[in-house]
């Protein structure tokens, strides 16, 4: 859930937020920064990139990463 804060529960733990693939994959399209789309989920950019990795998902950082190696011309 976009903009979802995790509560806080008995004992100072946090409630995990059940985030499902979609959200995850709306936020790494719409957002230019991993730490971006994390904020809006009210996640870590950690837990982002963990999220992103466990369903398959381009992070935004990995499609910057992999424009920047597209732009560059080969050495001659």
């Amino acid at each position: 859930v976009l903009g979802a804060k995790p509560r806080p529960v008995e004992g100072g733990q946090l409630n995990r937020v059940k985030v499902e693939r979609p959200e995850i994959e709306r936020a790494a399209r719409v957002y230019r920064t991993n730490k971006a789309a994390a904020t809006a989920m009210g996640i870590s950019a950690t837990t982002f990139d963990k999220l992103c990795r466990k369903h398959g998902v381009e992070t935004p950082s990995d499609r910057s990463q992999k424009m920047k190696a597209e732009t560059v011309a080969p050495a001659h």
